[in-house]
């Protein structure tokens, strides 16, 4: 962008970018430069919206941060973002406490798992939970601390920040109908 824009995410193909514009919404570009900025999703209809922090592989889901007074930050899913519809935000994971820094599961197809980080505890703690439509299932992925979950591509790992701000770690996960 050349007017602004904060917290870039990229589409799966590469060939889009949501970013927020604060105060204005999110709003998509096409990556190669060409064409205008798109809006996707603007704060005039959720001022509670903070930004995009992830994008389904399967291209159908953004992973929106937004507040609420009650229930602190949240991780809300944003269906179909470039379609050219009025949008709505689906809960994916409202509760008194905050969560946020929500990445979708690595590997191809529709998303299975979604890795966040939660103060539920009393600590920031890294949490893995199920997507809408499976069974619900939700796994606490550090104890002492986590931030900035981070799946690899093909989603055999999950990478996170320790409390130390420093030291990089890493979690092996085994693909498959369920979470281990």
């Amino acid at each position: 962008t050349f007017n602004g824009g904060n917290n870039p995410v990229w589409s799966p193909d590469g060939a889009w970018i949501v970013f927020l514009k604060p105060g204005d919404g999110l709003y998509a570009k096409a990556a190669n430069g060409t064409g205008a900025e798109q809006p996707v999703y603007l704060n005039r209809e959720d001022p509670g919206l903070r930004n995009a922090t992830d994008w389904s592989a399967d291209g159908r889901y953004l992973l929106v941060a937004r507040t609420d007074a009650k229930t602190g930050f949240d991780m809300w899913l944003l269906p179909d973002p470039l379609k050219k519809v009025s949008h709505k935000l689906l809960p994916l994971l409202v509760s008194p406490m905050n969560e946020g820094q929500g990445r979708f599961a690595g590997g191809q197809g529709e998303p299975k798992w979604v890795a966040y980080v939660s103060e539920e505890s009393g600590t920031n703690e890294i949490y893995v939970m199920t997507m809408p439509g499976a069974p619900f299932g939700k796994w606490q992925i550090t104890n002492g601390g986590g931030y900035a979950p981070r799946w690899a591509h093909d989603g055999r790992e999950l990478y996170f920040i320790a409390p130390d701000l420093r030291t990089v770690m890493e979690v092996d996960v085994e693909p498959g109908a369920l979470f281990r």
